[in-house]
């Protein structure tokens, strides 16, 4: 799983995460308040904000330098 490894790969599943996670919170506070599906949702979108944070933290403590492109 090499690819998984590259940056726009975990920005790519971030922003889905993201989508499913709007879409069931909605469907949850649209629905008959079910307050586990919201939490469900709620983590989902948590989690896809996480994976940015956490594939910088781990790029920079591996010494990897940031492409220079970006910058």
């Amino acid at each position: 799983m090499e690819w998984l490894k590259e940056r726009v790969w975990q920005l790519g599943i971030a922003v889905v995460l993201a989508l499913v996670g709007a879409w069931v919170t909605y469907t949850a506070g649209v629905g008959e308040g079910n307050r586990g599906l919201l939490w469900v949702g709620l983590a989902l979108i948590f989690l896809a904000m996480a994976i940015p944070l956490v594939s910088r933290f781990l790029g920079s403590a591996r010494g990897e330098a940031e492409d220079e492109s970006e910058n």
